[in-house]
C-alpha cells in the first residue's frame, strides 16, 4: 500500500531532493520503483545507469547518511548482483516514487521486472510476486499473468489454499484486463484452478464458480471445458444436494453423446477426455451409495 505523506513533510523531503545533483536525483527515482530494498544491478538499467555509476551514488549516498543506507547481501552469490541499499524511511521512499509521472514509472516498473528476470533466472518462482507487481504496474497484463500463474502454482504444491484464493483475487484484476479475443481461455483457465482449489477446501463457493466456467463454456461452445464444468459443479453439489448432482451428471453424459454422434465418434480436438466420463462412472455410484466417493470429480 502505498505511504501517505503528510504535505508538510513532503515539502521538506522535496527540498532536498531538489538540491541533489541530477543523476543522484534520477537513481534514487528509479529505486523507489523497486520499493523499499533494492539492488544496483536490477534498478540500474531503470535509472539510465550502468550498474557501476549507479552503485557508486548509493555508496556515496549512504556514507554521507542521506536518503539510503548499505544493507547486506543475502548469499554469496548475490555478490554479482551489485551492492544492495535501503531507502533510510519508507517516506523518503514514497516522495521520490510521488514525484514521476505515471508513464515513467510504469518503464520503469517494466525495465526491473525484465532485469529481474535475466538476474534472477534460476530462481523466478521464489520472485515471481514481486516480478507480476512490476509487470502489473507497467501494465504489462499477459507478463504479469505469467508470474501469477507461476504463484499459484507455488501455492497449490505447498498446499497453501488460502493464499492460493488470494492470488486468484489478482488474477481476476489481470484477466479483465486483457483483450477480449485473448481473455476467455485465461480466463476459463484460473477459474477452473479457482474452483478446484475451493473443492479441495470444501468452500462453498466451489458451486459459484463451477457455475461460471460452465456458463462461460457454453458460450464459447467448448465442450471438453463445458463437461469438465458440469462434472466439478456436481462434485460440489452433491456435499449438499445429491439428486441435484446426479442431474448434473446425467447432463455431462448427455452433452458427451451428443456431441460424440456431431463428431462421429468424437474425433473433434474438444470432446470429452477419456478421463472425465471415469469420473463420471465413479461419481454416479459414489452418488447412489455403491461405492465410496472419490472426491476427484474436479480433477482434469
Amino acid at each position: 500500500m502505498p505511504l501517505e505523506v503528510p504535505s508538510n513533510i513532503e515539502m521538506v523531503v522535496e527540498s532536498g531532493i531538489e538540491r541533489l545533483p541530477p543523476h543522484h536525483r534520477q537513481a534514487l527515482e528509479a529505486a523507489s520503483v523497486d520499493g523499499i530494498e533494492f539492488v544496483s544491478m536490477a534498478v540500474a538499467p531503470a535509472a539510465g545507469l550502468d550498474a557501476v555509476a549507479f552503485e557508486d551514488i548509493c555508496e556515496e549516498l549512504s556514507r554521507s547518511d542521506s536518503y539510503v543506507r548499505r544493507g547486506e547481501l543475502d548469499a554469496e552469490s548475490e555478490f554479482r548482483l551489485g551492492g544492495r541499499f535501503q531507502f533510510r524511511h519508507g517516506i523518503h521512499r514514497q516522495v521520490f516514487y510521488d514525484r514521476q509521472g505515471p508513464l515513467r514509472r510504469a518503464g520503469s516498473h517494466e525495465k526491473i521486472a525484465l532485469q529481474l528476470e535475466q538476474l534472477y533466472a534460476t530462481r523466478l518462482s521464489e520472485l515471481a510476486p514481486r516480478i507480476e507487481e512490476h509487470f502489473t504496474k507497467a501494465g504489462a497484463w499477459s507478463n504479469a499473468i505469467v508470474y501469477n500463474r507461476m504463484s499459484l502454482m507455488t501455492a497449490r504444491q505447498r498446499f497453501a489454499y488460502q493464499d492460493a484464493l488470494v492470488i486468484f483475487e489478482r488474477a481476476k484484476r489481470l484477466v479483465a484486463r486483457l483483450p477480449p479475443p485473448a481473455r476467455i481461455g485465461v480466463e476459463i483457465e484460473f477459474l477452473e484452478m479457482e474452483a478446484a482449489t475451493s473443492a479441495a477446501l470444501h468452500d462453498p463457493r466451489a458451486c459459484e464458480i463451477y457455475a461460471q466456467m460452465v456458463e462461460l463454456a457454453a458460450s464459447a461452445k467448448l465442450v471438453d471445458v463445458h463437461a469438465r464444468a458440469l462434472l466439478g459443479l456436481a462434485y460440489a453439489v452433491s456435499w449438499r444436494d445429491p439428486p441435484a448432482s446426479l442431474e448434473l451428471l446425467d447432463e455431462a453424459l448427455s452433452l458427451s453423446t451428443r456431441h460424440r454422434q456431431c463428431t462421429r465418434g468424437g474425433l473433434a480436438h474438444d470432446r470429452i477426455q477419456p478421463g472425465s466420463v471415469c469420473l463420471f462412472s465413479l461419481s454416479r455410484g459414489a452418488l447412489n451409495g455403491r461405492e465410496p466417493f472419490q472426491g476427484a470429480a474436479f480433477e482434469r
